[in-house]
């Protein structure tokens, strides 16, 4: 079995230190809600960061660096300025992912990220009523018949 660093692309990714979690923000709104789970040293004082989607998509995103204020290593430069950086963010709505998660990069997002992940997997179960009816949407315990929609100009339909 593979283990870290990663090579992808020319560059040699490393897991996302739990540490850098603690002091980050989750940005934008929407979904897919991405998560950081890999680094790697780009160019100059550039680092790219490996963002994965609950379906294994990635995302990858790069930004600039700064020495780690504990002596050891670079972190994200807004990290080590104002104690904070995105460490999940939601892609622009017509981006495709970049490549697929690595098996490693599945049980880092399991790991670092745990409490999202199984939230996310449990948020949005759907059940298909298969004989002709509409869907029903299960929030929580929670069923919500979705069976009329309305149209474009006034009136309803079933």
């Amino acid at each position: 079995m593979t283990d870290w660093p990663l090579a992808i692309d020319g560059h040699e990714y490393h897991p996302i230190p739990a540490t850098w979690l603690d002091h980050g923000s989750d940005e934008g709104y929407g979904s897919p809600r991405c998560y950081a789970v890999s680094v790697a040293h780009s160019v100059r004082d550039l680092i790219r960061i490996r963002y994965v989607a609950r379906d294994g998509g990635v995302y990858v995103q790069s930004t600039s660096s700064k020495p780690n204020p504990t002596g050891e290593g670079v972190v994200p430069a807004s990290l080590a300025s104002v104690h904070d950086w995105p460490r999940s963010i939601v892609p622009p709505s017509r981006a495709e992912p970049a490549d697929t998660a690595r098996d490693l990069e599945r049980e880092r997002l399991q790991a670092v990220w745990p409490e999202r992940v199984h939230a996310l997997d449990t948020e949005h179960e759907r059940e298909l009523v298969t004989d002709g009816g509409s869907d029903r949407l299960y929030l929580g315990r929670e069923a919500i018949q979705v069976g009329r929609t309305p149209p474009a100009c006034g009136g309803w339909s079933e």
